[in-house]
């Protein structure tokens, strides 16, 4: 099976220039030699490198809310090609070569993984209950064979419900809560730990069989945060 990797990315800000070369570094240590592209919007300049670039025209970013913009970029991405994708943040460290793993989601339309700082837990309704959609990671997403219109479709409404306040959830966290309630109405299959791994979590830690560890920090809501 074949595929491609896109790696989102917008802005100027050196730091996550510094961040994105340093993925790409560790993704050609990885093994794995799927083609990969950068992802952006029609306002960032290229940044040179193997890769390749893609910029798509999106609407403005919201300044407040980073991750909108993302799952704008994601969304106009997933429907330039019926190809097999796997988009990851550039805080998604490869390790290894996910490429045997993926090919039992060859022809999945959709997949992510459980969102590590929330294993087991269920996104909240108004009344801050817990109800069915499982709360997943948008950092890693799966899309293999087919329904790209739909899911993108999917994915717009969920995110107009979330704005509603059908949800009792954080608001900068509303992208990553849409592909939830995107996976949970497909019957998404979960992506293995492996492709997710938080070794960042002092009381997880490293394992020598994961194949992407996913370091989530500060840096990646806010780049004022980035202490380097």
């Amino acid at each position: 099976m074949n595929f491609k990797i896109l790696v989102p990315f917008w802005g100027t800000d050196p730091r996550y220039i510094k961040l994105l070369r340093e993925w790409y570094e560790a993704y050609t240590k990885s093994g794995c030699h799927a083609p990969v592209s950068i992802i952006s919007d029609q306002h960032t300049p290229a940044i040179p490198g193997e890769w390749t670039w893609q910029s798509f025209t999106v609407p403005e970013q919201n300044k407040t809310y980073q991750f909108d913009h993302k799952g704008n970029i994601v969304c106009a991405a997933v429907q330039s090609t019926v190809n097999p994708v796997l988009i990851v943040d550039s805080d998604a460290v490869f390790q290894g070569n996910p490429k045997t793993m993926l090919e039992s989601f060859a022809y999945v339309p959709f997949a992510m993984p459980e969102d590590e700082g929330a294993r087991g837990r269920k996104l909240r309704n108004r009344h801050a209950q817990e109800g069915q959609v499982a709360k997943r990671c948008a950092g890693v997403l799966w899309f293999g064979g087919g329904k790209r219109v739909e899911l993108v479709h999917d994915y717009r409404q969920a995110f107009a419900d979330l704005e509603t306040g059908r949800y009792y959830e954080e608001r900068r966290l509303f992208e990553q809560h849409a592909w939830s309630m995107v996976a949970h109405k497909h019957k998404a299959p979960m992506l293995p730990r492996v492709l997710n791994w938080p070794d960042h979590i002092t009381s997880v830690g490293p394992n020598p069989e994961a194949l992407i560890n996913h370091r989530i920090g500060q840096r990646k809501f806010n780049v004022a945060f980035a202490k380097k």
